[in-house]
């Protein structure tokens, strides 16, 4: 059946139109509000924060063995207890005897207990460079220390004071097994040891930060005259706390990996600029918070 329709006077037909209704919503021009995810707000925010708390290297050019008291000192070191070239040969050099502390460590140790592991080493300088006396806590070292000639007990304050002033850290990182061409670990196993070693020596480091309490009086206390066996180990206990309360203020390293272990610098780079730092932190003398350094300084030599 046709549609109606209505006659027109001039005899044309005009159908008529449906009527189409207009909802007042569609006559107004709503803008369209974005709904952010408030929690891609709090992971962008995460993620920042998340960078905040990784190493970051700094390179540059110098003598690595030129920084500034209490600076931590990082070189990567073989399993077997030796430093007979490359960088290790200039520690051994600079420091004797934090190298027989090392080297008593890796008697006391097989490689599989050291791979992926630190040890830090609390150095001191008394009249120079050469002159270096060494303290650790670690058990196995106790007979070396006996045997190295700068470990002398000090018996003025002023010794003690001087002593401080000529503070470094040694950092190992046991990051192969054994050394040479044929013998040492390959790239990946070294990479892979690198980034378990220098989560642990931060470890060791925040340890060593919550410790620095260190003050003058402690100094003179800890600097006690030696009369008999019994007061010379009292005071070299008071000594060993007065040395230990010190804190890392600065963190350099050498190239890692890169010389004798043949491992590319930027592949070791990447995975320490991966790691977190503890946020291990305490109150020090002055009342502010001293908390493990995130940025370390990579010094080649000129």
């Amino acid at each position: 059946m046709p549609p109606k329709s209505n006659q027109q006077p001039n005899g044309t037909l005009a159908f008529k139109q449906p009527k189409i209704e207009t909802s007042k919503s569609n006559q107004l021009d709503i803008p369209t509000e974005s709904h952010s995810d408030p929690s891609n707000k709090a992971d962008s925010q995460t993620n920042t924060d998340t960078d905040k708390n990784k190493l970051s290297v700094v390179e540059s050019k110098g003598d690595i063995f030129a920084a500034p008291s209490n600076s931590l000192l990082i070189h990567a070191c073989n399993c077997e207890g030796s430093w007979g070239a490359g960088i290790a040969k200039a520690f051994k050099t600079h420091c004797p005897s934090a190298y027989e502390v090392y080297h008593a460590h890796c008697i006391s140790h097989g490689p599989e207990d050291l791979i992926g592991t630190a040890l830090l080493i609390p150095t001191f300088h008394g009249g120079g460079a050469d002159d270096d006396s060494t303290l650790t806590t670690a058990k196995s070292t106790r007979k070396t220390k006996s045997k190295t000639a700068g470990n002398q007990h000090l018996k003025s304050s002023e010794q003690q004071q001087q002593q401080h002033k000529h503070q470094h850290f040694i950092g190992c990182l046991f990051t192969s097994r054994s050394k040479g061409a044929k013998k040492r670990d390959s790239p990946s196993q070294i990479l892979e040891a690198t980034g378990s070693a220098m989560r642990d020596l931060l470890e060791q480091v925040a340890k060593q930060q919550s410790n620095s309490k260190g003050t003058v009086e402690e100094d003179r206390l800890s600097s006690t005259s030696v009369n008999d066996d019994a007061e010379d180990d009292e005071g070299k206990k008071k000594e060993q706390n007065a040395r230990n309360s010190r804190a890392v203020e600065e963190i350099r390293m050498c190239k890692i990996n890169s010389g004798l272990f043949n491992v590319p610098w930027e592949k070791t780079k990447a995975v320490i600029e991966g790691i977190d730092v503890p946020e291990v932190k305490t109150d020090s003398e002055d009342g502010k918070s001293k908390a493990v350094p995130r940025e370390i300084q990579c010094i080649a030599r000129e």
